[in-house]
Formats: structure tokens, C-alpha cells, sequence
């Protein structure tokens, strides 16, 4: 207390997360206290490294994956590897418990790895909640239902993490001190601002050191070791080039800066993002069968496309910034709550969904399932004749799957953006399909050479390299 002044302290949560992630590779397994697994009604304690294995090798040969940013490099960490908030924040995230807990769903992962997902979805809250920029992740006066149960996960996460046990001497590690102080100071924080000094909200991000790290790691980046000189020449580029988008690959995630030069690479609208329908101009182009569609698609790619289907229908006409309720009508399931899915096929397309959902995510209607499924099957018979040097490979695809539901939907009402939801498929689509491909040639010692100067030549889209 100085002077009737409380102060605050913050261990930075992106330290901490890496800590905790450390610290589970390196013991294997941690166990949670025995009255959180009679709370949760989890049939073990143990939390084990085994259960993000079982993803990991489940999805390796997957184009289409439950946790697409999960991979070996989560768990096979390793010197500065180590350093990397990325591989961490996938490691214990919301997304890495869905698919532990759909994998379960499936009888693919025991019961027993219930305890792991709960876990991994508890520290990917929390983590959300210490860097959250979002209003959904903020502290907020306007929704105080939302508020008081952030605050209680908060006080629960405390005794979770207090009580974790270890093999060995059960003191405290390090991670659970600077957890234990770090989240004692958000509450405070949090009741001081809203309550006290009357501010309408408080974001768990304005307490780290986010800002620092990567203005510090981009001055360096260059020179390791520069001299006041080359600092000060490094932070006027920094400025300039804090007005343009941030590069993927950084360790750290992006701040909430508004890239103004951005608009500049933007002012030529790609043909592929334009409104509009041009269906008949792709008819007209493109010669494929109707039956040629009907591909055999399992069960588990099935909710994953019904589970994008979801995303590319809420960014495209089911969101406040772009509504359409002509196509919401006929594309979106009127009833928002996601239910448990039943026994009958329908239902058990969204059982991914429902598991992923935590209240906002959008529920394709039957048709936009159906839509969906058959968006596919055109694609996987597209990739038999797919060339990779191929000019407008996108404008191709698209009209082959246009002109399917031409032919097989000629009497149905698909709604006026169907063009603009088939594109924005195929650009998906079409990039899982290149990571997926250049994952597998990096993975041969004998391709590496070749694509290494290939793999990254684009920002936002990868080069496929296809070897026959």
C-alpha cells in the first residue's frame, strides 16, 4: 500500500502458458484434484500427454483435421523451439479439448482422456481471458451475467491449478506461483475498474507485456546484438510498418493496432471476392457429369465439413456485418441452440459442432449439409485431374461444382449468394489441400531441397508441389 495506492502484479501470461506446457512434456502426466473429477463427473484424474498424441496421429494423414493447428510440433519441443507461443497456445486450447472430446464420442481415445480435454479447454480459457482484445473476452459492465461467470472461472481455475498434482515433492512450481499472482491481480484489477473508478470495461491484455516483446524481437531480429544506432533505425521501420498487416510466423500474437497502409493492398478487389452471381459464365466454361459427385465421404470428414460449412455461412451471410435473410432462411437452421446430437443422420453430422460450440457458432440447416457434402465430393473428384500449374485453378473448381447444382438442384431455391459461398469453399478447401500436400513432401528427405524455396514464396497462399 503506498499512499492508499494498491499495487498490482502480472507474471506474463504467454510466459506462464509456455511454462505450463513445458512442464506437462516433461513429467508426461499431472493429475487434477480429486474434487474437480467429482464436480466434472471425469472418470480419471490423470492428465497425459498420451491424449494429444492420439489427436495428433489420428489427423496426421487427414486433409481435413478436428484441431488443424495441432501437430507434432506442440509435443516435440525442443531448444528455441521452446520459446514459440503458438505451439503452446494450440497445445492447451478450447479447440484441442473438442477434438480430444469428439475422438471419445467416436470410441477412437478412451475415457480416461476426458480428464485431458477438460484441462487443455480450463488453461485455453483462462489464457484467453489474461491476453483476451475482444469484447467477448473482455470484462464488461453491459453483460453482467457474462461477467460474474468470468470472474467465477477464474476464482475455480485458481484452486485447479493450486491443486495439481505431481509426482515427486508437491510444492508449488513456478508456473502455479506466477498463475496464483497473476490472476489474483486480474480480479483485483477488474473490481477496481469497474467498481471503483467507473470504467464500462477491462481487457485482461492491457496487463502484458505483448507490446514490448514484439517491438524487442523485431528490432533484434536482424542483428542480435545492435548498437543504439541500428536500434533507433530499426524502430522508425517498426512505426512505418505498424501500419501494415503482421507477418504469421511471429511468436507472438497480434496487438490491436489498425493497419492503416493494408487499405493499399486492398484496393484491387480480387475477382473471386466480388459480389454477384456468375454462375452462367462458369456453365458455359466447364463440362463435368452430375453423377460424378458422389464420392464415399466418412463420418469423420463429414462433421468437419459440416462444421466449416457453419464458419463460411456465419462470415458470409449469417453475421451482424454481413446478414442476408433471404439465404439465412434457406442455409441456417432457424433454431440457434445447438442441441446433443441424436441417433439419426442428420444430427450425427453435427456432433463436432455441437461439441466445439460454446454459443456462437452457426447450425447449417439440412440442405446446407446436403449443399456441403456434395461441395466436396466435386472437389475430391476435381483433385484426380488437378494440375498444380494450372492458371485459375479456383475459377475451375468452382464452376464444376456450380454447374453440379445447376443440374441437380434445378428447381430448388439456393439463395442469391451461392456463388460467393461455393468460392469462399474452394479457397479453403484449396489451401487445407496445399498444407496438406506440402506437409507430406517436407516430410520426405528426398523432396525437401525442392520445395524449402517453395513452401512459403506467399503469405496467403501455399504452393502445392504434386510429385508423380
Amino acid at each position: 500500500m503506498l499512499e492508499g495506492l494498491v499495487l498490482t502484479m502480472y507474471a506474463d501470461a504467454t510466459h506462464l502458458l509456455k511454462n505450463l506446457r513445458n512442464c506437462l512434456l516433461s513429467w508426461g502426466k499431472v493429475s487434477l484434484p480429486n474434487n474437480v473429477v467429482s464436480r466434472e463427473g471425469l472418470v480419471s484424474s490423470e492428465v497425459n500427454v498420451d491424449a494429444f498424441v492420439r489427436v495428433i496421429q489420428f489427423q496426421e494423414n487427414k486433409e481435413l483435421k478436428i484441431a488443424p493447428k495441432l501437430d507434432w510440433k506442440c509435443i516435440r519441443v525442443k531448444g528455441f523451439e521452446k520459446m514459440r507461443v503458438k505451439p503452446a497456445q494450440a497445445l492447451l486450447s478450447r479447440d484441442t479439448a473438442a477434438a480430444i472430446r469428439y475422438m471419445v464420442s467416436q470410441g477412437r481415445s478412451p475415457q480416461s482422456d476426458l480428464a485431458s480435454a477438460f484441462f487443455a479447454e480450463q488453461v485455453g480459457y483462462w489464457y484467453t481471458l489474461m491476453t483476451g482484445r475482444r469484447e467477448l473476452d473482455s470484462f464488461t459492465k453491459n453483460y453482467p451475467d457474462q461477467l460474474q461467470e468470468k470472474l467465477s472461472f477464474l476464482t475455480h481455475f485458481q484452486g485447479l491449478i493450486d491443486n495439481l498434482k505431481f509426482e515427486g515433492p508437491q510444492e508449488r512450481k513456478p508456473f502455479q506461483k506466477g498463475i496464483l499472482i497473476s490472476t489474483s491481480s486480474l480480479l483485483l484489477d477488474v473490481d477496481r475498474f469497474l467498481n471503483q473508478y467507473g470504467y464500462t470495461y477491462f481487457q485482461g491484455a492491457r496487463t502484458t507485456t505483448e507490446g514490448c516483446e514484439n517491438i524487442f524481437s523485431t528490432a533484434r531480429s536482424g542483428n542480435p546484438n545492435p548498437s543504439p544506432r541500428h536500434l533507433r533505425a530499426a524502430f522508425k521501420a517498426i512505426s512505418l510498418s505498424q501500419l501494415i498487416r503482421n507477418a504469421k510466423s511471429g511468436n507472438y500474437g497480434d496487438d490491436d493496432h489498425v493497419p492503416f497502409l493494408s487499405a493499399l493492398t486492398d484496393a484491387v478487389k480480387h475477382p473471386e471476392e466480388e459480389d454477384g452471381d456468375d454462375t452462367d459464365s462458369f456453365l458455359k466454361s466447364n463440362e463435368v457429369s452430375p453423377a460424378q459427385h458422389d464420392v464415399v465421404i466418412d463420418v469423420f470428414d463429414a462433421n468437419c465439413m459440416v462444421y466449416l460449412a457453419g464458419y463460411i455461412l456465419r462470415k458470409t451471410i449469417n453475421s451482424k456485418k454481413h446478414f442476408c435473410q433471404k439465404c439465412a432462411s434457406i442455409l441456417v437452421d432457424e433454431h440457434k441452440s445447438l442441441s446433443p446430437p441424436g441417433n439419426d443422420a442428420s444430427k450425427a453430422l453435427l456432433q463436432l459442432l455441437c461439441i466445439k460450440d460454446f454459443g456462437g457458432l452457426t447450425k447449417p440447416s439440412d440442405l446446407a449439409q446436403e449443399l456441403f457434402l456434395t461441395f466436396e465430393g466435386v472437389f475430391r473428384q476435381c483433385q484426380k485431374n488437378i494440375s498444380t500449374s494450372d492458371r485459375d485453378l479456383g475459377q475451375q473448381v468452382t464452376g464444376k461444382i456450380l454447374l453440379v447444382l445447376h443440374e441437380k438442384y434445378a428447381n430448388r431455391n439456393l439463395g442469391c449468394h451461392l456463388s460467393l459461398v461455393v468460392r469462399r469453399f474452394v479457397k479453403i478447401r484449396l489451401f487445407f489441400w496445399g498444407m496438406f500436400i506440402n506437409s507430406k513432401v517436407q516430410s520426405n528427405p528426398d523432396h525437401q531441397s525442392l520445395v524449402s524455396g517453395e513452401a512459403n514464396s506467399s503469405r496467403s497462399v501455399k504452393r502445392a508441389v504434386v510429385f508423380k
